[in-house]
C-alpha cells in the first residue's frame, strides 16, 4: 500500500471517529449518569476547613447540556454570565454547568481557577484519545444568593489562558463577605449571547479554590508582650502588640479556651471560652493588673516611643525594631526599678558585637578613647545629646589635635569620621552652647574592620579616669591582642606598668596626649593589670586603657579596662548564649593575697561556685545554655573575706567573630541608659534589657 493511501485511510478514520464523538456530545443525545453537582440544588458545599480545595475529576460531558434537556434542568441551573458588561461579549454558559456552594466564616478574598481541567483529542498517528489541557474551554461565574435570587458578582472566561500550557482556562479572585451564601457555576464556553452555540462539549473539570479567611479572635490585653495561649489542633500562642492589641485566626467552628499570661500581670477575666466559632469575635478584652515588684522599661529611638517592657526579678527581654536606623536610644525604667541594658548586633551575617548602655545618672561633658583608626579600618565617633531642650556644643580632638566643633540638636547625634587618620587618644568635649549651657553628652566609637566585622565601644568619662585598670584575659596566641594606653594629660608624661597573671611585663613612658600600643607574642592568660605610677616629676597621671583584638584575621573587638577604684563584688550581663554562639564568662581576682569565692547564676538559676586564686582567672562555659540575665557574685571566702572582682563575657560567633563585654557593676545599676545609635536596617540589632 502506498504512503499516500495510508495517510488517506488515517484521515478518513479520524473524520469518522470525530463525527461519532461529536454525535455523542450532542445536546440531543440521551444523557449518561450526570455529575452529582449537575443541578443547582445539589451544589457541592466547600467548607472553610477544606481550603485550599481542589475538586475531584468531574466529567461535565455528562452534565445537562442546556435548557432544553430531558431531565428538566431549569431556573438557576442554566444562568447566563456577563463577563464584560457588554452584550457583545456576554457569554452563554448554558452548556454542561456544575455547581459549588461556599459560605465564608470571615470576610476576605478567594481565588478560583480551572487549571488542570482537560478534554480529549484524537491523535491522528495512533488513533488514540489523549488528554489535552488546551481543549476544554471553561468559564466561572460567582453568584450571591439572597432572598431566593442569584445575583452575579463576578465571572471569568480566559483568566488563566496560557498558550500551549493550559489554554482557555479560567481564573479570578473575588472579595466575599462573612456569612453570605455564594454559588460558583463552572461550565463550558459556548459562544456569545443570542448566537448559535460554537461549542457544545463539556470536559473533565478540575476546580481549584485558594485563600479564604478563617474567623478571627481579637481584642486588647492592656499590655504589650502578653502571651495568649490556646489549642487549635496543636498548642498555639500569640503575643500582644505594643498597644496591647492581639488578633489570631482559628479553624471554622472552633471551640476552646484562650488564656493570657505574663509574669508581671494578672488578668480579668482569667480566660475566655469559645464554642463553635463561626464569625469574627471582636473586643475580646482583658483588664491587666501590674505586679508592683516588676520593672516597666520604655524604649525610645530618636525620641520615638517603641514599646514598654515588663520585667520580674531575674528576667531579660530582647526587643528588635525591623527597618529602624537612628539614634540616640533611651531605655528608661518608668517605675523606679533598677535595670541594665545592652545592644547586641550582628553585622554582615557573621560579626557579633555587644555594647553596654551608658547610665543616665553618670552622663558627663567629657569622654576619652585610647585610639582612632580610619586608615586600616572604618571608624566613626558617635556623639549623642540626651537633652530634650538644649543644643549640645561639642569639640573633638585626636592625639591632642583639634578636629571640629558640632552643634547637636536635642535628642540628636552626629557621626563624624576622619579619612586616613590613625592615632590617639580621642577626646570628646562638651562646651557652653549659645545659651551658656554645657550639656552632658555620651559618645562611642563604631568600627568596621576588613569590611565584615563590626565593633562598638562606649567612651570613658573623664570624671572617672583613674590610674589602674584590669582586664580578665590577654591572648596573643589564638588571636592578635594589643594593649592601648592613652595619656589624657596635656602636660605630664604618664609612666605605666603592665602585668599579666601577676607577672610584670614592662614599663611605658607615654607623652602628653599620646597613646602607646604594646603586645606580647605567644602569651595567653590573665588577668591583666595596667598601673600608672609616679613619673619623673612625681606625678601619677590618670590614663585610659583598652584591649584591641583581631580574631582569625577579619574580626575586630575593643574592650575598655575596668577601673580598680570601681571594682565591686557583684556584676550583671543581660544575656548568655552558648547555643547559637560560643560564650564564656571570664572572672578575674585582682587581689594579690586573698582567694575569691564566686557564684554564677543564669536566668536566676545557680550554675556553680569558683575559688579563684590571687591574681587568677576562671573561664566557665555552659553548653546549650541560652538565656539571661547573668549574675556574677563574690561571696565570703574561707577567711570570711568578700573579695572585689571583675568579669566579662567573651563570645565567638559563626566561628569567625570575637566579642568581649565587661559586666555591669550592681552598685552602679540605675533606671536610665543611653546608646548613641540603633540599626536594624544595615545590620541586625536588638536591645537587651535585664532586671536584677
Amino acid at each position: 500500500m502506498s504512503k499516500n493511501n495510508k495517510f488517506n485511510i488515517k484521515v478518513g478514520l479520524w473524520f469518522t471517529i470525530t463525527a461519532i464523538l461529536l454525535s455523542a456530545s450532542s445536546p440531543f443525545r440521551p444523557l449518561a449518569v450526570p455529575p452529582g453537582n449537575d443541578l443547582f440544588a445539589n451544589a457541592i458545599t466547600i467548607s472553610n476547613l477544606s481550603l485550599p480545595y481542589t475538586s475531584s475529576d468531574i466529567n461535565t460531558e455528562e452534565a445537562n447540556p442546556n435548557n432544553s434537556n430531558p431531565t428538566g434542568e431549569s431556573g438557576f441551573d442554566q444562568p447566563l454570565l456577563n463577563c464584560g458588561g457588554n452584550p457583545d461579549i456576554d457569554r452563554n454558559t448554558g452548556y454542561h454547568s456544575v455547581w459549588f456552594k461556599y459560605i465564608p466564616l470571615a470576610s476576605g478574598s478567594l481565588s478560583l481557577d480551572t487549571i488542570g481541567s482537560y478534554g480529549y483529542i484524537l491523535d491522528p498517528d495512533t488513533l488514540q484519545l489523549v488528554a489535552d489541557q488546551n481543549t476544554f474551554d471553561t468559564m466561572i461565574g460567582v453568584y450571591l444568593y439572597s432572598g431566593g435570587s442569584l445575583v452575579q458578582i463576578a465571572c471569568d472566561d480566559d483568566g488563566a489562558h496560557v498558550i500551549g500550557v493550559h489554554e482557555k482556562k479560567s481564573a479570578l479572585t473575588v472579595s466575599l463577605t462573612a456569612g453570605n451564601t455564594y454559588y460558583f457555576a463552572v461550565s463550558s464556553f459556548a459562544g456569545v449571547l443570542n448566537q448559535p452555540p460554537t461549542n457544545t462539549d463539556g470536559g473533565h473539570l478540575i476546580f481549584n479554590v485558594r485563600g479564604g479567611s478563617l474567623p478571627t479572635i481579637s481584642g486588647n490585653v492592656g499590655a504589650m508582650g502578653v502571651t495568649l495561649s490556646y489549642t487549635d489542633g496543636t498548642a498555639k500562642t500569640v503575643t500582644s502588640a505594643v498597644d496591647g492589641s492581639y488578633s489570631f485566626s482559628v479553624s471554622g467552628y472552633w471551640s476552646g479556651v484562650v488564656t493570657p499570661s505574663h509574669s508581671c500581670f494578672t488578668f480579668n477575666p482569667v480566660s475566655r471560652s469559645y464554642f463553635s466559632v463561626a464569625a469574627n469575635q471582636t473586643s475580646q478584652n482583658y483588664a491587666a493588673t501590674l505586679n508592683p515588684s516588676c520593672a516597666t522599661a520604655d524604649v525610645r529611638i530618636a525620641n520615638q516611643y517603641k514599646g514598654t517592657y515588663y520585667l520580674a526579678s531575674g528576667q531579660s527581654v530582647t526587643p528588635g525594631y525591623d527597618g529602624v536606623m537612628g539614634g540616640p536610644v533611651q531605655v528608661t525604667s518608668t517605675n523606679g526599678m533598677l535595670i541594665f541594658a545592652s545592644e547586641r548586633s550582628v553585622f554582615a551575617g557573621t560579626s557579633f558585637n555587644e555594647t553596654m548602655g551608658y547610665p543616665g545618672n553618670r552622663l558627663t561633658t567629657e569622654y576619652w578613647f585610647p585610639w582612632y583608626d580610619k586608615s586600616t579600618m572604618m571608624t566613626r565617633v558617635l556623639i549623642g545629646n540626651p537633652n530634650a531642650v538644649e543644643t549640645a556644643r561639642v569639640e573633638l580632638y585626636i592625639g591632642g589635635v583639634y578636629k571640629e566643633t558640632f552643634n547637636i540638636l536635642p535628642y540628636g547625634n552626629v557621626t563624624p569620621g576622619y579619612d586616613g587618620v590613625v592615632g590617639g587618644p580621642v577626646r570628646v568635649l562638651s562646651i557652653p552652647n549659645g545659651n551658656g549651657v554645657t550639656v552632658p553628652i555620651f559618645a562611642s566609637e563604631r568600627a568596621v574592620y576588613a569590611g565584615v566585622s563590626f565593633d562598638e565601644m562606649m567612651g570613658y568619662p573623664a570624671n572617672r579616669l583613674t590610674t589602674e585598670y584590669w582586664f580578665p584575659w590577654y591572648d596573643k596566641k589564638s588571636m592578635l591582642t594589643d594593649l592601648v594606653i592613652g595619656n589624657t594629660d596635656g602636660v605630664e608624661t604618664a609612666k605605666v606598668e603592665v602585668y599579666v597573671a601577676g607577672v610584670y611585663k614592662e614599663t611605658l613612658d607615654i607623652l602628653p596626649y599620646e597613646s602607646a600600643t604594646t603586645w606580647y607574642d605567644g602569651l595567653m592568660g590573665g588577668p591583666v593589670r595596667v598601673l600608672s605610677i609616679a613619673n619623673d616629676n612625681g606625678v601619677t597621671v590618670p590614663v585610659v586603657a583598652s584591649e584591641r583584638s583581631v580574631y582569625k584575621g577579619t574580626s575586630f573587638n575593643e574592650t575598655m579596662g575596668y577601673p580598680t577604684n570601681q571594682l565591686t563584688t557583684e556584676y550583671w550581663f543581660p544575656w548568655y548564649d552558648k547555643k547559637s554562639m560560643m560564650t564564656r564568662v571570664l572572672i578575674g581576682n585582682p587581689d594579690e593575697v586573698e582567694p575569691a569565692r564566686v557564684e554564677l547564676y543564669i536566668g536566676g538559676v545557680y550554675k556553680e561556685t569558683f575559688n579563684i586564686v590571687p591574681y587568677g582567672s576562671v573561664t566557665p562555659g555552659y553548653d546549650g545554655v541560652m538565656g539571661g540575665p547573668v549574675r556574677v557574685l563574690s561571696i565570703p571566702n574561707v577567711n570570711g573575706v568578700t573579695v572585689p572582682i571583675f568579669t566579662s563575657e567573651r563570645s565567638v560567633f559563626a566561628g569567625v567573630s570575637f566579642n568581649e563585654t565587661m559586666g555591669y557593676p550592681a552598685n552602679q545599676l540605675t533606671t536610665e541608659y543611653w546608646f548613641p545609635w540603633y540599626d536594624k536596617k544595615s545590620m541586625i540589632t536588638r536591645v537587651l534589657i535585664g532586671r536584677p
